[in-house]
């Protein structure tokens, strides 16, 4: 640390570098996975692989940029001088490098499971001291609606454990049910993204409201708040509805599906009144990455709603590159986005140069286009899928993705150390 503090001057930047870094990481392995497509190499088994991507992009790149993102806002005198935070966040890189080394060997075996088991030990560590360090310094006196959002998200981030342990158990007992095995993990991604991810990003987004002194803590925001939270737990159940499930849980994961629409409408409403605040002296791109991912979230939920009806479940469940699109929609549009758009700070991520530019268009390119191919898979359903180089293309588009970021990550990395 002495090393980095010497050439950056700055811990919270160093750190963000750090974690920011695995987006490269994830971009790169992408374009891997959608070379095998193209050419044929016998070069690794896809599933381990696609494990070492997913584990890196949700462990690595989000986790850690959230992490930070909270200490500077709400423990911003403690934070990062903390003794257990730093030993927190390195060890978080140590379990995230070692899972990215591990699962491309074997996916899940004995030392891909030891550090992703140090990681959720370290999680545990993490969501104690937060909250305990959040009631010292009462931050949720000045930050009452982003402190809800972001309890809710760690709450959901600690319910989404129970699948890796879950993993344990099915493994350890030899059941030999290969849909429960399944589940575990739809049952930790699914609090992942609809939960940790989710709250937290929309707690970061309030709190650039709350920071200019405005009260938006009013019925509005607590009845998006406790629709969305209350109803991602059934739906849940949205994500089992490629198997055979009762009648039942089809219309409970419908009716979530629903109760979380009027949440997130409320919720718009509320950052639509005050996005003037969000935008408010930032570059054009910036406020762009804003509406990218604000927009993203909306149409999460409506996918999500839409995918509740059999009909449409159907048709989604039986083709894995309309999941991908859901899951870059997610990753990419709302999550990375929004992160990048709450980064854009003298302090972080500096966008307003040609080289940051144009390192953000290139990868805008490449996802806006490979979202459209993707979601394109639902007329192979119809049979009027056009006869375009499907795969070529979306190789293409994810080498854009990977050219974008890497223009990115240099520039900030350049900006850092100036």
């Amino acid at each position: 640390m002495q090393v980095s503090e010497f050439i950056f001057k700055d811990k919270k930047r160093f750190w963000l570098l750090t974690g920011s870094a695995y987006i490269l990481i994830i971009a790169l392995i992408g374009v891997i996975m959608r070379l095998k497509f193209v050419v044929t190499f016998p070069l690794f088994e896809f599933n381990y692989i696609l494990h070492a991507h997913s584990h890196t992009a949700m462990l690595g790149w989000v986790y850690s940029a959230l992490f930070i993102a909270f200490l500077y806002k709400f423990l911003p005198g403690t934070g990062f001088k903390s003794t257990a935070y730093n030993r927190i966040f390195w060890l978080i890189q140590f379990s995230v490098l070692g899972m990215l080394i591990t699962f491309p060997i074997k996916g899940y075996w004995v030392l891909s499971i030891i550090f992703s088991t140090l990681h959720i030990i370290i999680t545990y560590w993490f969501v104690y001291c937060f909250v305990k360090d959040v009631r010292i310094n009462k931050v949720y006196d000045r930050y009452p609606a982003s402190m809800m959002f972001i309890y809710g998200g760690l709450f959901f981030l600690i319910l989404s454990t129970i699948g890796p342990w879950g993993l344990a158990v099915i493994t350890a007992s030899n059941i030999p049910n290969k849909d429960l095995y399944q589940q575990a993990i739809y049952f930790y991604l699914h609090f992942q993204y609809n939960g940790w991810f989710t709250f937290g990003i929309i707690g970061l987004i309030l709190s650039k409201i709350e920071t200019v002194k405005i009260f938006i803590y009013t019925s509005y925001l607590k009845s998006a708040f406790w629709l969305l939270f209350f109803a991602n737990i059934p739906a849940y159940f949205l994500s089992l509805l490629g198997y055979p499930v009762p009648d039942l849980f089809v219309q409970i994961g419908a009716l979530s599906a629903f109760l979380q629409i009027l949440g997130v409408l409320l919720l718009m409403r509320i950052i639509y009144t005050h996005k003037t605040f969000l935008t408010e002296n930032l570059p054009a791109l910036a406020k762009f990455l804003l509406y990218i991912s604000v927009f993203s979230l909306l149409l999460k939920y409506v996918l999500q709603s839409v995918s509740s009806a059999p009909y449409f479940a159907g048709i989604v469940f039986s083709n894995r590159d309309i999941i991908i699109g859901y899951i870059h929609l997610v990753m990419l549009g709302f999550v990375t986005c929004g992160l990048f758009w709450w980064f854009t700070d003298k302090e972080f991520f500096e966008i307003d140069t040609v080289i940051s530019k144009t390192g953000l268009i290139t990868f805008l390119t490449g996802f806006f286009a490979s979202e459209i191919l993707l979601f394109m898979q639902i007329l192979v359903y119809y049979n009027s899928m056009p006869a375009i180089p499907y795969h070529l293309l979306l190789f293409i588009f994810s080498i854009l993705m990977l050219i974008g970021l890497t223009i990115f990550w240099f520039k900030q990395m350049q900006t850092a150390k100036k």
